[in-house]
C-alpha cells in the first residue's frame, strides 16, 4: 500500500509529526506533496520520506507560509506516477496503529472506499475513544480514483474528509469502514478557525447541490448520508 499526505512544516505538537510517520513507513511507502518551499524546510527532517513537489495549494487561506495542498492532488498522485495499486490519504499527524491490517482492508479496497476513523487520546492510549466527527485516512485502489470530481478542498481545512467518501459514493463507489483502533490521534487544539471553518462549509454545500444548507447542517446530512451508506467489515 503506498501511503500519501502532505506534512506540515509546523505542527502544533512539536515532534508529534515525526512519531506518526515513522508507524505509517512501517507499513509502507510515504509520499508527501508538497510546494517546493516548504519540500526544502522538510527534506532532512524525513529522509525516508519521497517528497512530491506541487503547486497545486490553497496558500490564501492562511498565513502565506502555511501551503495547503489540494485533496484533489494527493488523490491523483499515484495516477500522474503509473502507480497501480491500493492507496491510503492519511493526515500527517496520524499513527497507526498495530491492529492497522493492510490484508483486510485489501479485501475491500478492490469494491470501493475503506475510510477510518482516528481513535483519540491525550496520554494514555489505552484509553483512546473512537472518534466519529472525522475521517483521517482513506484506503482505496487506483482504479477507482479517476471518476473524481475537482474541488478546491484542501488537507489540513475542513470538509474533505466528509465530502470526498460522498463524492466517490456519488460515483457508485461502495463505502466500507472498521469500528477497531486502526489508527491514533493525540489530542491538540485546532489548526483552523471558525472563518475557515465557515467558508468550506459553504462552499461544501455548493459542491452536493444544497446551497440552502448551512455548514452545520450541511455537515449533520453528510454524516448521517455516510452512517447509512457504510457497510462495517
Amino acid at each position: 500500500m503506498l501511503f500519501i499526505t502532505s506534512i506540515s512544516p509546523k505542527h502544533i505538537i512539536e515532534g508529534r509529526q515525526a512519531e506518526c510517520v515513522e508507524t505509517i513507513l512501517q507499513k509502507g511507502d510515504l509520499h508527501s506533496l508538497n510546494h517546493p518551499d516548504e519540500i526544502e524546510i522538510l527534506k532532512d527532517l524525513y529522509p525516508k520520506v519521497k517528497f512530491v513537489p506541487t503547486y497545486s495549494t490553497q496558500k490564501h487561506l492562511r498565513e502565506k507560509y502555511k501551503y495547503y495542498v489540494r485533496v484533489n492532488a494527493l488523490f491523483n498522485h499515484p495516477l500522474n506516477i503509473g502507480y497501480k495499486g491500493d492507496v491510503c490519504i492519511i493526515n500527517s499527524d496520524i499513527e497507526i496503529g498495530e491492529k492497522f491490517d493492510t490484508g483486510k482492508i485489501a479485501t475491500k479496497t478492490g469494491q470501493g472506499l475503506v475510510y477510518l476513523h482516528r481513535h483519540d487520546y491525550e496520554e494514555n492510549k489505552e484509553r483512546a475513544q473512537r472518534y466519529t466527527m472525522g475521517i483521517d485516512a482513506m484506503c482505496i485502489h487506483t482504479e477507482f480514483i479517476d471518476c473524481l470530481p475537482q474541488v478546491m478542498h484542501c488537507l489540513g481545512q475542513t470538509y474533505w474528509d466528509i465530502l470526498f467518501p460522498y463524492l466517490f459514493w456519488k460515483e457508485g463507489i461502495k463505502l466500507f469502514t472498521v469500528t477497531e483502533p486502526y489508527i491514533y490521534h493525540k489530542k491538540h487544539h485546532i489548526q483552523y478557525n471558525s472563518k475557515d471553518w465557515e467558508y468550506w462549509g459553504k462552499h461544501t454545500a455548493q459542491v452536493v447541490g444544497r446551497d440552502n444548507h448551512r455548514p452545520a447542517e450541511i455537515s449533520t446530512w453528510l454524516y448521517k448520508l455516510l452512517e447509512t451508506s457504510t457497510t462495517i467489515i
